[in-house]
């Protein structure tokens, strides 16, 4: 029987949400492998990653990627699923392009890494802008165990890092994965996200999909840091479309209230609300 009184609360927030979105003054100030394009970035101010291109195994990743369909080399097998291309393919990551920059987490547990912990930074210039907010497209297919782990977290400045998105392996729960020939893979253990702040999850799948999260604090420099350490082939987690989003502190309203009137970030609230009502109408 499907809750039909859980689908209305999130359709009344969506509601809200747009309503407010008339005073907007939000900025695109800051991103990196933007519209799945590997060397297009914007106020990016330092990217650190000693894990890129370190481990011997072709299979095993941590960094940045290009895929580049049937003729792609350089990416681990399990990050993309290579079924749309005539291929045997049970895993990976559905590319919305055929050549689309993300970066792709897969075994980093391995001979060239044992300990299988892994840190990339990346840092963006903040300095005269507020309200924060960050834009990033997540997937993930795999059936994860309570030791993978995947964290993303921020800091302003020299502040300790806090938690910006949270990852979860989902040990109760089962996922329908779509593949890019059209074959469904059920797998069990599915990874979800959620705010550090929010009770809401939300199962990963292997198409990317925009989540958002806002940050408080103001500064000249914002880190971002991914740590993973995740211990299989054929568990495949990526991000893609970095976006910081603020507003010039010259344009803040007098009563301190703005939003975000970028498209793609009201499109993934959108997404978001949707896809929690979904998830609890079944």
């Amino acid at each position: 029987m499907k809750k039909t009184y859980i689908k209305e609360t999130p359709v009344l927030l969506l509601v809200a949400l747009l309503g407010l979105s008339t005073a907007a003054k939000a900025e695109l100030i800051g991103y990196d492998l933007y519209s799945g394009n590997l060397n297009s970035n914007l106020g990016l101010t330092y990217y650190q990653n000693d894990a890129q291109g370190a481990y011997a195994s072709s299979q095993d990743g941590f960094g940045k990627y290009q895929s580049a369909g049937a003729n792609s080399s350089a990416v681990p097998d399990g990050l993309i699923d290579m079924s749309g291309w005539g291929l045997l393919d049970n895993y990976g990551l559905v590319m919305p392009t055929e050549n689309y920059a993300f970066f792709g987490i897969t075994d980093t547990v391995n001979s060239s890494n044992p300990a299988g912990n892994s840190t990339a930074e990346w840092g963006f210039d903040i300095g005269n802008f507020s309200n924060l907010s960050i834009d990033i497209d997540f997937a993930a297919m795999g059936d994860f165990e309570s030791s993978d782990t995947y964290s993303l977290s921020y800091a302003v400045d020299d502040s300790l890092f806090s938690p910006l998105f949270v990852f979860t392996t989902e040990g109760s729960l089962s996922l329908n994965y779509t593949m890019v020939n059209g074959n469904q893979r059920m797998l069990n253990d599915p990874l979800s996200i959620r705010g550090p702040n929010s009770p809401f999850r939300f199962n990963l799948t292997n198409e990317f999909t925009q989540y958002s999260a806002n940050i408080g604090e103001q500064g000249q420099t914002l880190r971002l840091r991914m740590d993973a350490r995740a211990d299989g082939g054929t568990e495949a987690f990526g991000f893609s479309n970095i976006r910081i989003n603020g507003t010039a502190l010259a344009d803040e309203p007098i009563t301190g209230i703005s939003e975000v009137s970028e498209p793609g970030t009201l499109a993934i609230m959108s997404l978001s609300l949707l896809g929690l009502f979904r998830r609890y109408s079944a």
